[in-house]
């Protein structure tokens, strides 16, 4: 049997970059053969010019005011779910950064009134959510609520009716007919709901705001994002909110992605599959968001070195995987990869903007693909090989205590 080998090394190596020195994870790799086969209403504010001009600055959180319908219309169905999130540092923490003595020096930087930050600032795009109301108007509600990560729901044609309709009057989930849920999910999709079973998106609006995506905000000292941050790691730890098909027990995985009802044979998703999944689409995701977070900045500089930095250990990263996972999207991915030379970073010019922009648009439909085909049981056929890179998402740690009730 041929085996691969490889070993993690946190703060491994450094990488350089106008003036900015960047602690990256390493990965070093060696190979003996290649492998077979929710807050509180602020109150009123003017939702408008900073945060659509701030748009146009990257990957920005994609998020309609007037289609947010708040936390409470959630409480119905899952009540386990927001209790969950209503005790993470996203609910309780966020929107109290604002008030921080960073937060006023960034505000200065930048030129945006110390009353605006916490009412009209770019900086409630990741910080709070922002809600245009039909009595009040614009309003912001602290925190980061369900609609942050997976969608505004409402209006005449939103998904927060839809997408939990099964049929007619009285139809259980498990009545609904293979047609009808063809139709609920596609109408769902197109009104803008992010499921767990689009694990791509999921991953990128979260990187959306953990990768920040404003130039002028990070060269006015806010972090850029932590280079180590690991979507897999993150999900499982006191943001999980895994109640669907159980109230009463936080599933490790997603419960309706994991429901054999829709599955092949009918055969349960396993933790493991699922976490192959959610690892490898968070660094396709990374890579996707800081290669247009590069190709949205005005020159080479420290904001593009640390985009840089995360450019090149999801690059070496995702090299290794498609050794792990030789299926055709991540062949694919590989190949994208490996366009991404240096001298691509050197420069911002025209031909090197569109570089980037085709390079990350190309990640993202081959990330998608990969997420809707496989559900991480089938990466490869050697199971040897599976065991290492279970070994390898292992090390991808929780980040805080799950919630039980």
């Amino acid at each position: 049997m041929q085996m691969l080998n490889y070993t993690w090394s946190k703060a491994g190596y450094w990488i350089l970059g106008a003036g900015l020195a960047v602690a990256a994870l390493s990965w070093r790799s060696s190979l003996s053969g290649s492998p077979t086969g929710i807050g509180r209403v602020l109150g009123v504010m003017t939702v408008g010019q900073t945060t659509e001009a701030s748009k146009a600055k990257g990957v920005w959180l994609d998020l309609n005011p007037t289609r947010v319908e708040g936390h409470q219309k959630c409480l119905d169905c899952h009540r386990s779910e927001l209790a969950a999130w209503q005790k993470t540092k996203h609910a309780t923490t966020a929107f109290d950064l604002l008030r921080s003595a960073n937060a006023l020096k960034y505000a200065k930087a930048l030129d945006i009134k110390t009353e605006d930050i916490r009412r009209n600032s770019m900086c409630l795009q990741c910080h709070a959510t922002q809600q245009t109301d039909d009595l009040l108007g614009p309003v912001v509600i602290q925190g980061i609520s369900c609609e942050s990560c997976h969608g505004g729901s409402g209006g005449q044609d939103g998904w927060l009716n839809a997408h939990a309709v099964y049929g007619p009057t009285g139809t259980r989930r498990n009545e609904e007919t293979l047609d009808h849920r063809t139709q609920r999910l596609s109408r769902c999709e197109t009104a803008g709901q992010v499921r767990s079973d689009n694990p791509f998106q999921m991953a990128r609006n979260c990187l959306a705001c953990h990768i920040i995506p404003d130039e002028k905000l990070v060269l006015a000292g806010h972090p850029a994002g932590k280079l180590e941050f690991e979507l897999l790691g993150s999900s499982q730890g006191e943001v999980r909110h895994n109640f669907h098909m159980n109230q009463r027990q936080n599933a490790e995985i997603s419960t309706l992605w994991s429901d054999p009802q829709w599955r092949e044979g009918q055969v349960p998703g396993t933790a493991a599959g699922r976490k192959r999944i959610v690892f490898i689409l968070g660094k396709v995701a990374d890579l996707h968001v800081s290669l247009r977070n590069i190709a949205a900045a005005s020159e080479v500089n420290e904001y593009t070195a640390s985009m840089q930095a995360r450019v090149a250990v999801n690059k070496e990263l995702l090299l290794v995987i498609s050794e792990f996972a030789p299926v055709p999207e991540m062949a694919s991915i590989a190949e994208v990869v490996a366009t991404l030379e240096d001298s691509v970073f050197e420069e911002l010019n025209d031909d090197n903007r569109k570089l980037l922009n085709e390079a990350a648009t190309k990640l993202a439909e081959h990330g998608r693909l990969f997420g809707q085909k496989y559900d991480g049981s089938k990466l490869n056929e050697d199971a040897d090989i599976l065991k290492q890179l279970d070994e390898l998402i292992s090390q991808s740690a929780p980040v805080g205590k799950p919630y039980q009730p």
